[in-house]
């Protein structure tokens, strides 16, 4: 669902029809993930060693997608410059804006796909934490 750089990109992205369903996916995958560690027991340094792997695994998956958005806005630009011998910084940005069906690359590929499911297990995490605090609370 991604044109190749140079070509239109027609009358809006039906990618971005999938986000609603994603959403729904993702707050199913949180409640499936809190059940799985719902029967496991983290002691605190487990706790915060995978805590910490995730911020990191999800702190550099970030980082490398945006480096990643950056170098296609520059392989766009420089397809426009060969097209048409100068650089319309406003239409690379119009093309490049969060509705574009050609950043659909930057949306949906293999790194997003892991970040997905590491945030979908973070927050699980916290979750898990944050409702044994309470119960540890209540009972004291």
């Amino acid at each position: 669902m991604n044109p190749n750089p140079g070509q239109t990109s027609g009358n809006g992205n039906p990618a971005i029809l999938f986000v609603g369903i994603l959403f729904v996916v993702f707050c199913s995958l949180v409640f499936v993930w809190y059940k799985i560690l719902k029967e496991f027991t983290l002691n605190r340094m487990t706790f915060i060693m995978i805590v910490t792997v995730l911020v990191i695994q999800l702190t550099s998956s970030f980082l490398y997608q945006r480096q990643a958005f950056f170098t296609y806005k520059k392989l766009l630009a420089s397809v426009y410059q060969e097209q048409f011998g100068f650089i319309d910084w406003q239409y690379i940005e119009d093309i490049t804006s969060f509705m574009s069906i050609h950043v659909n690359s930057q949306y949906f590929n293999v790194n997003t796909y892991f970040m997905f499911v590491s945030s979908s297990v973070l927050i699980a995490l916290i979750i898990r934490k944050l409702i044994s605090m309470i119960k540890a609370e209540e009972k004291n």
